[in-house]
């Protein structure tokens, strides 16, 4: 194999000039490389960023749905336990209305047995009792009459 001529000072400068050249663009092209790919992270921390503010946002509209629903559904049960309380004294106050009845009713029920119990037990009391009324009846019926025809005077 014949060797080759050794190169000439231009065709080395050159040469170098041209691997000079070569690894300035590579090394253009992966600083070009690095920097989309630092601006696609940025862009792609930008999105995730907007992502995490639209879910925060949502969750907060979720949370006061919540609590809004708690707080309708306490007021609710307030004016419920409320409305009870007043118809449970309506009811009670009904319930002392028919209990004082009751035992209005009872007592005219025990005078009216202890009537009949004197009746059975003193029969002659109350048998005389019932004559003296009429004899009581017939006197004032005379003394009336004798009134009214004018024999009194």
């Amino acid at each position: 194999m014949p060797e080759p001529k050794p190169m000439t000072t231009t065709q080395l400068t050159k040469a170098v000039q041209r691997l000079v050249e070569r690894e300035e663009a590579r090394e253009a092209e992966r600083a070009d490389a690095e920097r989309a790919a630092a601006v696609a992270r940025q862009h792609a921390l930008e999105e995730s960023q907007l992502q995490i503010a639209r879910s925060v946002e949502v969750i907060k509209w979720c949370l006061l749905g919540i609590v809004a629903t708690f707080v309708l559904a306490f007021g609710v049960g307030v004016a419920i336990t409320l409305e009870l309380e007043r118809e449970a004294t309506r009811i009670k106050a009904e319930v002392e209305e028919i209990r004082a009845e009751a035992e209005e009713i009872r007592d005219r029920i025990r005078s009216e047995a202890q009537a009949i119990r004197e009746r059975l037990t003193h029969p002659m009391t109350s048998l005389l009792g019932m004559l003296g009324g009429q004899l009581d009846s017939a006197f004032a019926r005379a003394l009336m009459d004798r009134k009214e025809s004018g024999e009194g005077d």
